[in-house]
C-alpha cells in the first residue's frame, strides 16, 4: 500500500522540466538578499555582543528554500501526485515565497534575545502567519493547477 503523503510518479515516464529565471523569481531573489542584509544590520547594530548563530540560520535557511526552488521535483515533498509542468512551476513559486519570512523570523528571534521583546515577539508570529498562508494558498493552487 502507498502512503499518500509522498510524491508517486514514475520515474522513467516523467518529462524533464528545466525550472528557468523568470522576472517574478529574479525579484524575489534580490528581495530576499535585501532582507538577509537588513538582517545583519540590524542584528549587529542593536546587540553589542551579538551572537552570530541567528543571522547565519537565517541566512542559511533563505539560502536554502532559494536554492531548492530550482530543483522542486527532488527537494519538495507534497501530498499528491505531481501531473504537469505547471505544478511544478508553482511548487518553485511557492518555494521562493516561503523563502521570503525566514530573514524576518530570525530577526524576530535575535530581537526577543536582546530584550526587545514587542517588537521581536510581533515579528515571530507574523512571520510563522506568512509561512502558513502561504505554504496553505500556494498548495492549493499546485493541486488545482
Amino acid at each position: 500500500m502507498k502512503s499518500k503523503f509522498f510524491l508517486h510518479y514514475n520515474k522513467n515516464n516523467r518529462p524533464h522540466v528545466k525550472i528557468t529565471r523568470t522576472k517574478t523569481g529574479t525579484i524575489i531573489e534580490v528581495v530576499a538578499l535585501v532582507m538577509v542584509v537588513i538582517m545583519w544590520a540590524v542584528v549587529l547594530t542593536v546587540n553589542p555582543r551579538p551572537t552570530l548563530n541567528i543571522p547565519i540560520l537565517g541566512t542559511l535557511l533563505t539560502g536554502f528554500f532559494l536554492v531548492c526552488a530550482y530543483h522542486p521535483r527532488r527537494t519538495i515533498n507534497l501530498p499528491f501526485e505531481i501531473k504537469n509542468e505547471r505544478q511544478l512551476v508553482l511548487m518553485s513559486d511557492m518555494v521562493r515565497e516561503m523563502a521570503l519570512p525566514f530573514p524576518v523570523l530570525m530577526l524576530g528571534v535575535a530581537l526577543d534575545s536582546v530584550g526587545i521583546n514587542p517588537a521581536g515577539k510581533i515579528l515571530l508570529v507574523l512571520s510563522i502567519v506568512v509561512l502558513v498562508i502561504v505554504s496553505v494558498i500556494d498548495t492549493w493552487r499546485i493541486y488545482n493547477a
